[in-house]
């Protein structure tokens, strides 16, 4: 239980961060904070509360005990939800190093306790290693938003779906409802059962290229440029004007992320 005050406190950055750090024997040390959670449960599966709270519980445990052998000084405790590992980091490559040992971690208790780890970038202030946990957290969310893709990521890989899914948030909070063109796109599909929307973002996503849209749409390119007709008379957007390109790739991709 201290252990779990104490790492929690640190990660924190609050006032008592910096003695948190000194008890834990991390005080002046270079780290970044590693935050692991058990994955999304499979469609169709269920599981009490209780098995998930003793699954956090054996997740905490296992973590701790395979950093203690491989990663000195490493503390790890369950916060709320969440499993926290402070990682020392004495050199530029201790990152990637960090990831290399998450993916290790995992590969040894994946049948048994499927689970997620966002690793935060290196920090040596209380600010930074706070910084550090809020990263870690960015990256867990961008992997529980995509379950299957990767299992352990660190915040430069998955940034921009990081972004994405905060620029979502705010326009959720916000009330914000899709551009008058998108929307016109989206009722004309519902109506028609066509493919405009996807077709946009193909064309989009290929940068203009219509062969290559056409390719990954798996229609002819006369097909895909008759639809892409189609999309600008029922939209009415300009796809010579990069402005409304870009709010139109962008808005796609926070309705896909």
């Amino acid at each position: 239980r201290l252990r779990t005050e104490l790492v929690s406190r640190a990660i924190e950055g609050g006032a008592e961060a910096r003695d948190a750090l000194e008890r834990l024997g991390l005080s002046g040390q270079r780290v970044c904070v590693a935050a692991a959670t058990l994955a999304p449960v499979p469609e169709g599966e269920t599981r009490s509360d209780q098995d998930v709270i003793a699954d956090r519980e054996r997740l905490a445990d296992a973590l701790a005990l395979n950093l203690s052998a491989v990663q000195r000084g490493a503390a790890v405790a369950l916060v709320v939800d969440t499993v926290y590992g402070i990682l020392p980091t004495a050199d530029a490559a201790a990152e990637e190093r960090a990831a290399h040992l998450a993916e290790d971690f995992l590969q040894r208790v994946d049948t048994r306790l499927p689970a997620l780890i966002g690793i935060g970038q290196p920090a040596e202030s209380v600010a930074e290693i706070s910084r550090s946990r809020v990263q870690a957290r960015r990256v867990l969310r961008v992997l529980s938003e995509h379950p299957g893709r990767r299992r352990v990521a660190r915040l430069a890989e998955v940034e921009t779906e990081s972004l994405l899914l905060e620029l979502r948030d705010l326009r959720a909070s916000r009330g914000d409802i899709s551009s008058t063109e998108l929307t016109r796109l989206i009722e004309y599909d519902t109506r028609n059962d066509s493919q405009l929307v996807v077709t946009l973002a193909a064309w989009l996503d290929s940068f203009g290229d219509v062969k290559s849209a056409a390719a990954a749409s798996f229609v002819h390119p006369n097909t895909f440029r008759y639809r892409l007709r189609r999309v600008i008379e029922v939209s009415g957007i300009n796809l010579d004007d990069p402005d409304q390109r870009f709010a139109a790739m962008l808005e796609l991709r926070t309705r896909r992320i």
